[in-house]
């Protein structure tokens, strides 16, 4: 599952958010989230120029999903989620739709 949200404020209505990107663990490793993440992509390019996501820093397997379709890191949330009394960062990703290479 995943989710895209399109900002409504008229002046960030360029911008989109991936949201929720997840796969069963039972279909991890087969090129599900690729193909997922693809399509969003994708379905993203028709409505706006830039495509936003978040990814906790310390997880290497959604880092590399990510890098691999073109995002890139432009910042890190300190502390940004925390779990079972654990901080976590959050790395800020960015896609420019208009100058990816498909």
């Amino acid at each position: 599952m995943a989710g895209f949200v399109v900002s409504p404020k008229a002046k960030q209505r360029h911008k989109g958010t991936l949201v929720g990107l997840y796969v069963q663990p039972t279909f991890r490793r087969l090129g599900a989230a690729r193909r997922l993440l693809d399509a969003m992509v994708g379905h993203a390019a028709g409505c706006v120029i830039l495509l936003h996501a978040t990814v906790t820093a310390s997880n290497t397997a959604a880092q590399a999903l990510y890098r691999q379709a073109g995002f890139a890191r432009y910042g890190t949330e300190p502390q940004a989620i925390r779990v079972d009394g654990q901080f976590y960062d959050d790395d800020l990703l960015v896609l420019d739709l208009l100058r990816r290479t498909p």
